[in-house]
């Protein structure tokens, strides 16, 4: 499957999701869901929607990029999530989360110098 058809599929999924939504307070505008759109804040997705936008995507695109390989934490933006099928699609091994490893390492440092005050 080729990058553009990916992207397809995840624009026309999260297009549907988002206008059978009920509690949409405006209309989606046409062509807002492009890749730095953001899921949360500029299209009003809630993570109740994401979790079901990715349970669909998996059916569809017989992909869980999720489960191994990007944590579902860093995806923020449509191209976000597209990459995230890209990357997984064409194989490529687990993303290391650097920002939550730096973030246990300063946890650690913090512990390590709590105690020994």
């Amino acid at each position: 499957m080729q990058n553009d058809d990916i992207e397809q599929v995840v624009v026309e999924e999260l297009t549907a999701l988002l206008e059978d939504a009920e509690d949409r307070e405006a209309p989606l505008e046409p062509d807002a869901v492009v890749g730095a759109a953001r899921l949360g804040d500029d299209l009003g997705l809630s993570s109740l929607d994401l979790a079901e936008l990715v349970t669909i995507l998996e059916v569809e695109l017989e992909a869980d990029p999720f489960r191994e390989l990007v944590p579902i934490t860093s995806v923020r933006t449509v191209k976000d999530l597209v990459q995230a099928y890209v990357r997984f699609l064409a194989g490529e091994g687990p993303q290391v989360d650097t920002a939550a490893n730096e973030a246990a390492a300063r946890a650690a440092k913090r512990k390590a110098r709590q105690g020994s005050v």
